[in-house]
């Protein structure tokens, strides 16, 4: 015969306490599923087959995240001793003073989640000019003209839930992961990112003001919603 849960009073709401929720709702649950669970089912008898898709999951991903609102600033390279002027995207410290900035125009907004947990990804690559902030000149004048550093974040409805490490490379990987409890309703996962601030002054071969620092793109934020 089937097997009968204990009876519960199911209430709703975000239940913190894993055996509280599940006291709760066992009878209810028993009652869908006309009383049957693993304990009177064979091994296998439920298939992908007769599963519904996307039946225990949500996920929505977003992707070709890059920097917005940068513009077109002039750096200087070589080749040897001869200057290569090159026209490069990317903020600079005219647009940027900072601080955490958020990318609004590409994030995962107003989407409804059920209750349960979410996990979240993001990966992406960045650039940072620190080849010629962290110069000889850079080094010997002032140690803080060298911490040229960008770092990027997940927030859940402006909250911050994943935070990265600062990076320090001239060019690398971000990659960001976490799970977070989540309740039933609308909400929006977001990108954040800062870079070092202006340090006042860079002494002579370092980056000045105007010059191209800070630039991301190629990312993808991915959100999978487990229900309970």
């Amino acid at each position: 015969m089937a097997f009968k849960w204990t009876e519960g009073d199911h209430r709703s709401g975000n239940i913190l306490d894993a055996d509280e929720f599940n006291t709760s709702f066992n009878n209810v649950k028993g009652e869908i599923n006309g009383g049957l669970d693993r304990e009177n089912l064979p091994n296998a008898s439920v298939s992908n087959e007769e599963l519904a898709s996307d039946a225990m999951v949500k996920y929505v991903v977003k992707s070709g995240m890059r920097a917005q609102n940068t513009t077109y600033s002039n750096a200087i390279f070589t080749d040897g001793s001869t200057p290569i002027p090159q026209s490069v995207r990317a903020f600079n410290y005219n647009r940027y003073s900072g601080g955490w900035r958020t990318n609004e125009a590409e994030k995962i907004t107003n989407e409804i989640f059920q209750e349960g947990m979410l996990h979240i990804e993001y990966n992406g690559w960045y650039w940072l000019r620190n080849h010629v902030a962290t110069a000889s000149s850079a080094r010997n004048t002032n140690e803080k003209h060298c911490q040229i550093w960008c770092q990027f974040q997940i927030t859940l409805d402006g909250t911050p839930v994943i935070t990265g490490g600062k990076h320090y490379q001239n060019v690398g990987q971000i990659h960001l992961v976490g799970d977070v409890p989540i309740s039933t309703g609308k909400h929006d996962i977001a990108l954040r990112w800062r870079f070092a601030s202006w340090p006042g002054s860079f002494p002579s071969g370092a980056t000045t003001i105007t010059q191209p620092v800070f630039y991301y793109d190629g990312g993808q934020l991915t959100v999978i919603n487990r229900y309970r």
